[in-house]
């Protein structure tokens, strides 16, 4: 019997409207928050763990250069989540299992 392929989607291309600026120029105790929501996914046995971006993509793209992690851009970000998860399902293509994370839940173990 095959091992199921499973790979980990974190969205992190919001706008942040309702905080007024992007959450991912936060930090906890000094740690990116994008950092802190990635970090757990890391720690498990997974075959991926793919972070969509959009809006802030340059800090994304900064704050995880160091991470065993796909960074996948989704241009259409301003329609929201949805275009998220579509711009990354031709990355899960090999993929028996995902599991979907919000990029702006740090505090979830």
């Amino acid at each position: 019997m095959a091992m199921m392929r499973t790979a980990a989607v974190i969205l992190a291309a919001g706008l942040s409207r309702r905080l007024g600026y992007s959450k991912f120029r936060l930090s906890i105790d000094g740690v990116p928050v994008i950092e802190k929501v990635v970090g757990p996914f890391l720690d498990i046995p997974l075959d991926r763990v793919i972070v969509v971006s959009g809006y802030d993509r340059e800090i994304i793209d900064r704050d995880l250069a160091r991470f065993d992690v796909q960074v996948v851009f989704n241009p259409d970000y301003l329609e929201g989540m949805g275009a998220s998860v579509r711009s990354v399902l031709p990355f899960l293509a090999d993929v028996d299992v995902a599991l979907f994370h919000l990029g702006d839940k740090p505090c979830v173990s």
